[in-house]
């Protein structure tokens, strides 16, 4: 094991820090303060510090998270010091009470504003809006447009799934290659095969406990969709679908992109904010306000790449 760059004591002051990853950001965010009070640690002394207001000023600029870090560093290395009953000591863990205080009340808000939105957007609503609007869809050249379109359309003609399943989606052309079989897993894939549109899901949030996940798109408003985008654009073999060297600019597509896609079509159909999370949940909401059966919660959960758990409400309509 690599050793500490920083006395273990200062590192375990609090308790003994076992989680690799937690001494690691123990001695980055150390580095950083080094970095800003251009000084090594081993020079640091408990005067540097003393100047509470001046070191609030050094940090102005830092984010909320920063300043709980920076506050938090010098509070560290005051315990090291043994300085716990020290007016100074108090005052930097007063100020990074008061920091979280101000994040959670921050938390607290994007809270309600998400709710909000859920509160605003129907699933069904912007889907009909899209169905409505495929004839002026079909008529659009530019690819970026065209493909920001095709992938809204993706998460509202079908069960939506996370935005980095798309990320990894490569076009398969081989109509005889079975996807679930090809030995590359670190990529989705999508082909058509005898006329319909077949999907492999390999790499996605939670494919570690949910496995490979195989489907067909049935939504034939999704599949015209998705015919015409091949036809019209020429999307090459072995690449990511949605990605194309007509973009202006040439570079893969990255989870910003595709949520940046969403958040745009949305507001252009429904002139409402949504991202890819609001249509989740709306979706599932609108799917349990009919009475399911846990195989068909289940059957969803997998295809929306999330596991599945029983509620006591599922126990008793299954006694039921």
């Amino acid at each position: 094991m690599v050793a500490h760059t920083y006395p273990k004591e200062y590192i375990d002051i609090y308790a003994v820090v076992i989680n690799e990853s937690s001494k690691k950001f123990i001695e980055n965010t150390t580095k950083r303060l080094e970095k800003l009070l251009n000084n090594k640690f081993s020079d640091w002394l408990v005067s540097d510090f003393l100047d509470f207001d001046e070191f609030q000023e050094k940090i102005k600029s830092f984010s909320l998270s920063g300043k709980i870090h920076m506050n938090s560093i010098v509070k560290r290395f005051l315990s090291y010091k043994n300085k716990f009953s020290t007016e100074i000591y108090r005052r930097y863990k007063n100020k990074i009470s008061e920091l979280y205080d101000e994040l959670n009340s921050i938390a607290s808000k994007n809270k309600k504003t998400q709710e909000q939105l859920l509160n605003n957007f129907s699933y069904k609503v912007a889907r009909d809006a899209l169905i409505k609007h495929i004839p002026e869809i079909n008529k659009i050249t530019n690819y970026t447009k065209y493909r920001d379109y095709l992938i809204t359309a993706w998460f509202l003609l079908q069960a939506p799934v996370r935005l980095c399943n798309l990320k990894h989606l490569v076009y398969i052309k081989n109509d005889s290659q079975l996807l679930k079989n090809i030995p590359d897993k670190s990529k989705n894939y999508i082909s058509k095969i005898n006329g319909i549109y077949h999907v492999c899901y390999n790499n996605f949030k939670t494919c570690k406990a949910i496995g490979q996940i195989n489907l067909t798109i049935e939504d034939n408003d999704l599949i015209d969709l998705l015919d015409i985008y091949q036809t019209k654009f020429k999307i090459p073999e072995n690449e990511q679908f949605f990605y194309n060297n007509l973009d202006l600019i040439p570079r893969n597509v990255e989870g910003i992109t595709i949520g940046f896609a969403i958040s745009k079509t949305i507001k252009r159909l429904l002139n409402i904010n949504a991202s890819l999370n609001t249509i989740r949940h709306s979706y599932i909401s609108e799917y349990l306000t009919t009475l399911r059966s846990i195989d068909e919660k289940r059957d969803l959960s997998r295809k929306m790449g999330q596991s599945f758990k029983m509620n006591m409400q599922d126990y008793y309509t299954q006694v039921n």
